[in-house]
Order: structure tokens, then C-alpha cells, then sequence
């Protein structure tokens, strides 16, 4: 056959070339067996024809020529008035037309010239056998016996031995010639034989090469992608070396579906190390990547598109709420330290009003022993509740800055507490695109986690917080209300000190009131002073969870920062 590119084939033109040539094939062989046949067939009635019947016929003729001398013996045998001779005559001429009979039909199938000379000798002496039989019947009848009998064993006997041996002759002639057809056609058996064995055999041959070629065309492109498949399929490795590399793209340049389909698969995988890449980026923070879509029916490229871009959207508001916290934080500290310093400084004008309280009423116990000291004194005491007065003015003024700051502090901590939760939010956002990214997504809720349990501590220690400025802010109205008490007493003191030097004599009276009133506002600037001391413990502690929350905040900075993010800049310049 002649050399055929399978290559560039379709499949079942492949497989239409391959029936066809073992189709061919198989016509080849039965057309030489079915010509084999007929030769052998054309060539056993030739024999039968030619031959067999010849041999049949001349028996026939030899039988009925046996079946005359028979007769002619009984002519001899028998008189001529006997039942016996009539039918011997009778059977003689029967047994003469049967011969004459045969060798017509031997006639017919005579097809040489050797057996035409023998059949014209046949014909002959048996012409003169008939002679012979009619002078037979003449003699016997007239009952000349002997002189049948002599003519018997003379002329008798010479037709016989030469019809007999003609017909012999005849008989063998045929063997002959048909043992020789017969040699004939074991040869030509044998050579269809051969001769189909052998175009058998080439068949067989090229039908085996065309199916090779068939085969490698078509499995061996199959074997390596099932295997790569399968590899893929069950442990994920996705990865090509050269050798397959190369295979493919020398099984891609066909042109058979097969072709099409390792290029098809080729492209494929290449879409899918790229959109790995991608994924690696993206498990590794770099969320900068921008997916490549093939077209709008690519669910994975789109899929991780969504996934990169929702992921930038997440840790940007995460970033720019870490920023935030951070900030607020830092405010909220340092609210909180100054704060802290002035409810110090507070408490030490207290205790110093405390103990300017104790002097007075030192004072106030001297005047009640000494009514006479009280006048020369009333100056000086008038002097020094004018100055409480004023430092109670002072103490109430820092009192309302005291509430005032802890109700700013309580704003502040209120916007601690909605960013707290929005960061617990961000958190459980991020924490469900992490589920949804699966392997690639644990990075992020390990993130999430750590975010979702900053925010947890935020909450609580804004509501501790809350809780302690709220009694800051309860305790600064009860201090703000003794200090206007106390204020309105220094003022009835002053006023009383000024009158003391119209009532001289009602000194010692007032001065023991006087007395009970200053030990009562001693006993009061006590609570003052510890309500003052408590605010300052307050504020220092608030102090301290401001700058655990500020630390914190800065931890999450810095874990959001790990990861590269769109327009990260421009974030974060907009929250400068």
C-alpha cells in the first residue's frame, strides 16, 4: 500500500482507511479463492466430463460386448429350436444396441485424437463382430455347431482379443488422463493455497502496520493525557516537565480531533497554572494582582477576580479602621493623661483646702477660749474665708471642668465602642471570604480571628471604661454640689466675720457654731478629696486600657500592612 500521512486524518477517517484496507485485503483473498474454486471446479467436470464418463461409457461397452460373447457361447451351446437359443438372439441384439448406445455417448466425449483413432477402431471390429455374430447365428441355426464353433476360436477370438484390448486401451488412455488432471488440480490447490497464505500473510502484515500506526495515533496521544489527568486528578500536581511538554506539542500538531483536544487541554491547563499563580499571589498578601479574564463564561477567572477584589475591599476598610482606632486611641490617651494630671492636681488644692479648713477651725476653738482674741483676730479670719471662698470657686470650677472632661471622655469612649464594633464586623466579613476561599482563604481567618478578638477586647474594656467614668461623672455632681454648699457657707462665714465686730458679744456663740460648721465642712472636703483621689485613680486607669487599646491597634496596623493592597497610598494619606 502506498505510504498514507495518518497524522493528518480525522479518527474515523483513520479507522474508514484502516476497514478499507483490511476490507480490501480480505476481497483479495477471496477473489483468489473463490477464481481457485472455479478453476478447480472448471477443471474436476473437465475430467469428469472427458474422462470419468469415458471410462463409464466404455465399461458400459465392454460390459455389453462381454454380454454378446456370452450369448454367442450359447448359440453353441443350445439348438436353435430351443427357447434358449431364441433368447440368446434376442440378447444379442439387445446387448449390440447397448453398445452401439454407449459408444455413441463415449462419442460425445471424446476430446483427443489418440482416443478418436481408438474409437474408430472400436467402431470397426465391432462392425466385424457384428459380421461375425450374424454368421455365428447363420451356422448355429442351420446347425453347423462346429463350424461356429471353429469360426468361434478363429475369427471369434480375434475380434475379441482386438476389441477388448482396444477397449482396454481406451480405459486406461483415461486413467491416465485423468490421474494427470487430477496431479493437475492437487497443483493448482496447492498453489491457490500458497498463493492465499501468502497474500494472507501480507495482509495480515500490513493490516497489523496500518492498525500500529491506527493505534499509536490514536492511543499513544490518549495514553499520555489520561495520564496526565489522572496524575492531576488525584494528587493535583499540575505541574509539566519537557518531556511532556514536549509530547504534547507534538501530539497537538495533528490534525484529528485528538489534536484538538490536546491543544484545547494544553491552553486550558495554561489558564489554570495562571489563575494558580494568581492564587499564590494572593496567599502570599499580594493583593495588587489583577485577573485576567478569558471571557464572560470564565466562572474560576472571574471567581478569583471577585475573590481579589472583595479582599482588597476588606483590608482596605480594615486598614483604614486600624488607622482610625489607632489615632483615637492615641487621643483617647492622652485625654486621659492629662485627665489623670488634673484630677492630681485637684487633689493636691483639695488637701490643701483641707488643711487650710483644720487651721480655721484651730482658730475657731482658740476664739471660743478666747472671746477677747476673737475682734483682733476678725480681720484675719475675714481675710482667710474670703480666701476659701475664692478656692472653693476655684474647686468648683475644677469640678465642672472634671465633669465636663469625663463627659467628653464618655463621647470618645461611645466612638471607641462603634469602632470596636465595626472592626468586629470587618472581622466576621473577612472571616466568611476566608471560608470561602477554602485552603488559600486560612491566612485571612487567621487574621479575621486575631481582629475579631482585638475588637472583643475593645468592647469590654470601653464598657469597663464607660462604666468608671459614669461614676467619675456621678461622683463630680456630688462634689460640684457639696462644693456649691460649702461656697454658699464661706460666703454666710464671710459675712458673718463681718458683722463679728457688731456682735462682740455673741462671739463665743457663733464661734462654737462657727466651730460645728467648719468640722462639718472639713468631714465634707474629706469626701470631696476622696472622690478627687478616685477620679484621679480613674483617669489613670483609663490611661493605661487607652494605651493597651493604642498598642493593640498598632499590632493590627501592622499585620494589615503585611499585605499589598490597591491604592494602600492613597488610603491612608486620606486618613492623615
Amino acid at each position: 500500500m502506498k505510504n498514507i500521512n495518518i497524522s493528518d486524518m480525522k479518527i474515523t477517517e483513520k479507522l474508514k482507511v484502516s476497514f478499507k484496507a483490511i476490507l480490501k485485503l480480505m476481497v483479495i483473498v477471496c477473489a483468489i479463492g473463490v477464481l481457485g474454486m472455479l478453476v478447480l471446479s472448471f477443471s474436476n467436470r473437465s475430467m469428469y466430463n472427458n474422462n470419468v464418463m469415458a471410462i463409464v461409457d466404455v465399461g458400459h461397452m465392454e460390459a455389453s460386448f462381454f454380454e454378446t460373447r456370452v450369448q454367442i457361447r450359447n448359440f453353441i451351446m443350445y439348438d436353435s429350436d430351443s427357447p434358449t437359443y431364441a433368447s440368446a438372439v434376442n440378447t444379442l441384439r439387445s446387448a449390440e444396441e447397448e453398445f452401439l448406445k454407449y459408444m455413441k455417448d463415449y462419442e460425445k466425449v471424446v476430446n483427443s485424437s489418440t482416443e478418436r483413432t481408438k474409437l474408430e477402431v472400436i467402431r470397426n471390429t465391432f462392425a466385424q463382430w457384428q459380421n461375425f455374430t450374424s454368421q455365428m447365428h447363420s451356422l448355429t441355426s442351420a446347425g453347423n455347431v462346429d463350424d461356429a464353433r471353429a469360426l468361434l476360436n478363429s475369427t471369434g477370438a480375434s475380434l475379441n482379443d482386438s476389441l477388448s484390448a482396444t477397449i482396454k486401451e481406451v480405459v486406461a488412455y483415461n486413467e491416465t488422463a485423468a490421474r494427470s488432471s487430477l496431479n493437475t488440480n492437487l497443483i493448482i490447490f496447492i498453489a491457490l493455497a500458497i498463493l492465499q497464505v501468502a497474500i494472507l500473510a501480507y495482509s495480515v502484515q500490513d493490516s497489523n502496520k496500518i492498525a500500529n500506526r491506527v493505534s499509536v495515533n490514536i492511543s499513544a496521544p490518549l495514553e499520555l493525557l489520561s495520564g496526565f489527568m489522572s496524575r492531576a486528578g488525584s494528587t493535583g500536581d499540575i505541574a509539566r516537565n519537557k518531556e511532556e511538554e514536549e509530547a504534547l506539542h507534538k501530539f497537538g500538531e495533528a490534525k484529528d480531533e485528538i489534536g484538538q483536544i490536546i491543544t484545547s487541554t494544553d491552553s486550558f491547563m495554561g489558564h489554570i497554572n495562571h489563575i494558580a499563580a494568581e492564587l499564590e499571589l494572593l496567599a502570599g498578601g499580594d493583593l495588587t494582582t489583577d485577573i485576567e479574564i478569558m471571557s464572560d463564561s470564565d466562572i474560576m477567572g472571574q471567581s478569583v477576580k471577585h475573590l481579589a477584589d472583595n479582599l482588597n475591599n476588606v483590608f482596605q476598610d480594615l486598614n483604614a479602621s486600624s488607622a482610625q482606632v489607632s489615632l483615637g486611641s492615641n487621643q483617647i490617651a492622652e485625654a486621659a493623661m492629662n485627665l489623670a494630671e488634673g484630677a492630681t492636681s485637684q487633689a493636691m488644692s483639695v488637701k490643701h483646702l483641707s488643711e487650710t479648713m483644720s487651721v480655721i477651725a484651730d482658730k475657731t476653738k482658740d476664739n471660743a477660749e478666747i472671746a477677747d482674741k476673737t475682734a483682733n483676730h476678725a480681720g484675719l479670719i475675714q481675710s482667710k474665708a474670703e480666701q476659701g471662698s475664692r478656692q472653693m470657686e476655684n474647686m468648683i470650677d475644677a469640678v465642672k471642668d472634671i465633669n465636663e472632661a469625663s463627659k467628653a471622655i464618655s463621647e470618645v469612649i461611645k466612638t471607641i465602642s462603634g469602632i470596636a464594633s465595626k472592626t468586629n464586623i470587618l472581622s466576621l466579613n473577612a472571616a466568611v471570604e476566608a471560608a470561602r476561599a477554602g485552603e488559600h482563604g486560612k491566612g485571612f481567618a487567621v487574621v479575621a480571628d486575631e481582629v475579631r478578638k482585638l475588637a472583643a477586647q475593645s468592647t469590654e474594656a470601653v464598657h469597663h471604661t464607660t462604666s468608671l467614668i459614669q461614676n467619675s461623672i456621678d461622683k463630680a455632681d456630688l462634689g460640684n454640689s457639696i462644693a456649691l454648699e460649702t461656697s454658699e457657707s464661706l460666703i454666710e462665714i464671710v459675712n458673718l466675720i463681718k458683722e463679728s465686730t457688731e456682735f462682740i458679744n455673741d462671739i463665743a456663740k457663733l464661734s462654737d457654731e462657727q466651730s460645728t460648721s467648719i468640722v462639718q465642712i472639713n468631714a465634707e472636703i474629706d469626701q470631696v478629696l476622696e472622690v478627687v483621689e478616685n477620679n484621679s485613680a480613674t483617669s489613670e486607669e483609663s490611661a493605661a486600657f487607652s494605651e493597651e487599646m493604642s498598642a493593640q491597634a498598632n499590632v493590627l496596623e501592622e499585620m494589615v500592612a503585611e499585605f499589598k493592597l490597591r491604592n494602600a497610598d492613597h488610603v491612608r494619606s486620606k486618613l492623615k
